[in-house]
């Protein structure tokens, strides 16, 4: 009985070790080994293009609002779609309004002050996934909507997004996962005082001179994976980049 016992406990002690080892997985930091490097330690292989895009920049909250339309083929099935991506301002919040041949398919309020806001479809699992992105030059104030696009007028909303930093989103193959999946990359820039993150200075040590001067900074790039799955877009890991230079705010 006493082996029986012991044997269990075993085999609990190595799937609760096999759990954790597969959860520490899933997230993994990186980080530059040169000062002010950039972006060399990217977790995908190859970003996949975009199908189609329409950008409206250069609204710069005056309340007169904007309005910019394009012909395209968005959701990839060989026909040309006539989009229109309009926005009006209130004194404080700003509205957004999608039509897809001359029908809504999107309107969001109250989204914050932002002058900048670009649709863009990309395929995730053979679905045509639309992305709304919002906020200044670099959606760092702002956000962004991801929706299925079923057909040219139904469009599901699948997640909100609201932006840390500088936010980028696309697909492209991941290294670990060797398939194509959704990324969100989210940069945050952190002044060089005590706010940085312990790990950053026990790997660096050599960077310890840089920490009381305004112009260095860390720079975090968390990157976090979805895949299509069941209806929904479902997490299936995250990478985090760390990077010190100078800083560019």
């Amino acid at each position: 009985m006493k082996r029986i016992v012991k044997t269990l406990g075993a085999v609990s002690l190595g799937i609760l070790f096999l759990f954790y080892t597969c959860n520490q997985v899933s997230a993994k930091n990186f980080y530059d080994t040169k000062f002010n490097n950039q972006n060399t330690k990217k977790p995908y292989k190859k970003v996949n293009k975009k199908i189609a895009k329409i950008a409206a920049g250069d609204y710069m909250g005056d309340g007169r609002g904007y309005r910019f339309s394009c012909r395209k083929d968005f959701n990839g099935d060989g026909k040309k779609e006539k989009v229109v991506l309009s926005a009006n301002a209130s004194k404080y919040n700003d509205n957004i309004v999608l039509t897809i041949n001359s029908k809504v398919a999107i309107v969001r309020k109250g989204l914050g002050s932002y002058y900048n806001s670009t649709l863009s479809t990309m395929k995730v699992q053979g679905k045509c996934l639309a992305v709304l992105m919002y906020g200044d030059e670099d959606y760092a104030s702002g956000g962004a909507l991801i929706y299925l696009w079923k057909n040219n007028h139904n469009l599901k909303l699948l997640m909100e997004y609201r932006s840390k930093g500088y936010l980028r989103i696309y697909n492209g193959k991941d290294k670990v996962l060797n398939k194509n999946v959704l990324y969100i990359e989210d940069s945050q820039q952190l002044p060089a005082d005590k706010k940085w993150p312990k790990n950053v200075l026990k790997r660096y040590r050599r960077y310890k001179k840089y920490t009381n001067k305004k112009s260095i900074s860390v720079t975090k790039s968390t990157y976090q994976k979805f895949v299509y799955k069941n209806g929904g877009l479902k997490k299936v890991g995250k990478d985090n980049y760390f990077r010190v230079g100078i800083g560019y705010d």
